[in-house]
């Protein structure tokens, strides 16, 4: 209920497409995460679930190809397709199609000049320049280059198989949650935003014998009060 109110907060106060989206995919985690969690014992249902988490583990792969599908495959010309689409996504998608049309491809990235004031804030100077590339996975194709798009990739997955191998599905939910918001944000490659390397080069310990943040009650340890 928590998340719920949360992720119907956000929509309501910003109207921030790929938070409230990220919101109720992390709703549905947390009740498959309850339900297989309550049949645990029944073999079938912990094979449905490993598969599951097996094919979350490259999500990461999997967002980066739905970008450059979804990206190239819109059509700027279909009016009714405008229509039904928000104006700031509309955008995204122009300047996603723009970079990968004057930039398709280089090995160690272009470089590219981008104003960042905003679309639609006509009151300061350039409003009308605007030009950002949001996507994470085609900011990092076109101004990082093929090789360190497909570097990063590989890192994001190693990480979400890490996770897999130590059954920390928690923690690979939350991978998972992170490669999706990229689609719409560009947050990817910022140091303070970008966890993958840090759990793609974390201990084994993290993985196998992760921290609580609780303390175990006396009769779960064995000891006696």
């Amino acid at each position: 209920y928590v998340v719920l109110l949360l992720v119907c907060a956000i929509m309501m106060l910003t109207k921030a497409q790929s938070d409230v989206v990220c919101g109720f995919l992390l709703l549905a985690g947390v009740l498959a995460y309850r339900l297989t969690g309550r049949f645990h014992g029944r073999a079938r249902d912990a094979r449905i679930m490993h598969v599951f988490a097996a094919a979350v583990s490259f999500s990461g792969m999997l967002c980066a190809l739905a970008s450059f599908i979804i990206t190239l495959g819109f059509d700027r010309t279909d009016r009714a397709l405008r229509k039904k689409l928000q104006y700031s996504m509309i955008r995204r998608l122009e300047m996603n199609q723009e970079a990968l049309r004057d930039h398709p491809f280089s090995l160690f990235g272009s470089k590219i000049e981008e104003h960042g004031f905003g679309g639609r804030t006509k009151n300061l100077p350039g409003w009308d320049k605007y030009f950002f590339i949001d996507c994470s996975y085609i900011r990092l194709y076109v101004i990082g280059g093929a090789l360190l798009f497909i570097l990063i990739l590989l890192v994001m997955a190693y990480a979400q198989l890490r996770c897999l191998a130590g059954k920390q599905y928690e923690y690979l939910l939350l991978l998972a949650l992170v490669s999706v918001s990229c689609v719409m944000e560009h947050h990817l490659m910022e140091f303070y935003y970008n966890i993958f390397p840090l759990a793609a080069f974390a201990g084994s310990s993290f993985f196998t014998d992760p921290p609580k943040l609780t303390p175990e009650p006396a009769f779960l340890d064995g000891k006696s009060a």
